[in-house]
């Protein structure tokens, strides 16, 4: 938006510095153990309320590790782990920002990975009843 607002070019490098620090949030490959007919694991109840069989139980996986993104590179509300766990609606967000930046410049790599990061988000969207649309809040890789 600084670049729109000022046209200065610095703005817009810095706006790419900042794309580039997410791309160590992305899965660059498949985790063994994931992809087509893998079943979500059902978070326990404890950690996460509201997460259960209901919601999870019959997501079949088509691709969630190759771009998947993670929330952090440690832990969150010092109970719940989050160590390569997916939360893609935070890679959902980045994209978009990738997607924004896209109106002024290009870059292929950028491209390629919001364009995975959103395929995965495409992926766990629900599409049965009453959960058409929404996404997990987290997915558990173990």
């Amino acid at each position: 938006m600084a670049f729109a607002l000022t046209d200065d070019r610095r703005h817009l490098d810095e706006a790419r510095e900042w794309l580039y620090k997410g791309l160590p949030f992305l899965y660059a490959y498949r985790v063994p153990g994931t992809g087509p007919g893998v079943k979500a694991l059902v978070p326990d109840p404890q950690q996460h309320p509201g997460a259960g069989s209901a919601f999870y139980g019959d997501l079949d996986v088509h691709e969630v590790t190759h771009y998947g993104s993670i929330p952090v590179f440690g832990t969150s509300l010092y109970r719940v782990p989050l160590f390569g766990t997916l939360v893609q609606f935070c890679g959902l967000v980045w994209a978009k920002s990738v997607f924004d930046y896209f109106e002024y410049a290009d870059d292929p790599i950028l491209r390629t990975a919001a364009e995975g990061a959103t395929q995965v988000g495409i992926s766990m969207t629900r599409d049965v009843e009453p959960y058409v649309g929404s996404l997990p809040d987290s997915w558990m890789l173990a």
